[in-house]
């Protein structure tokens, strides 16, 4: 017996799907991200040494604070990271 799945055997295999973005989020997906972080238990200091692990980029060592000051950082670095 074919092991091929009916739409492939029949020839209903759907087209490849057209890339049109490739390295840029929507704001809305990016802010859910920082927040997602934070709901999983993570605080602005730990989410901003993987922001920056990730972006290759030093924290801002005057920043301690983790609200407002780290918060702030993450969401900037966060939101222009597809702009570097």
């Amino acid at each position: 017996m074919n092991s091929d799945r009916c739409s492939a055997r029949h020839g209903f295999e759907p087209d490849e799907a057209e890339i049109t973005v490739r390295e840029d989020a929507p704001s809305e997906l990016r802010s859910a991200f920082v927040q997602i972080a934070y709901e999983a238990g993570l605080s602005p200091s730990q989410v901003r040494q993987m922001v920056c692990r990730v972006l290759l980029v030093e924290p801002e060592d005057w920043n301690w604070t983790d609200f407002p000051n780290v918060d702030e950082e993450v969401r900037r670095r966060v939101g222009e990271c597809c702009h570097r």
